[in-house]
């Protein structure tokens, strides 16, 4: 059985999932696209929608599949991640 694990996860352009930051805690998600947010109006984007958080549910890379990332056949991201639950938004 494949021993899986969470990491937390915030949108990087508020109102889009193509691009996430990671990190290892509730706490530090929402600490980090909080200060993402300031920077993001500090240098005038005054018209933020809010920026979602999610918990990942992440599984380990077996031994083919790290190759084959290594090799870059296939991209990390796409292995690894096996679920995305929204949990709420830093406005």
């Amino acid at each position: 059985m494949t021993h899986l694990e969470h990491i937390y996860a915030f949108q990087i352009i508020p109102g889009n999932d193509d691009i996430l930051s990671f990190a290892a805690t509730l706490e530090h998600a929402k600490a980090e696209a909080a200060d993402h947010r300031r920077s993001l109006i500090e240098s005038g984007d005054h018209h933020l929608g809010p920026t979602a958080l999610y918990r990942v549910t992440i599984r380990p890379l077996s031994r083919p599949d790290l190759i084959n990332v290594l090799n870059e056949r296939d991209q990390l991201i796409d292995l690894i991640i096996v679920d995305e639950e929204f949990l709420g938004v830093v406005a």
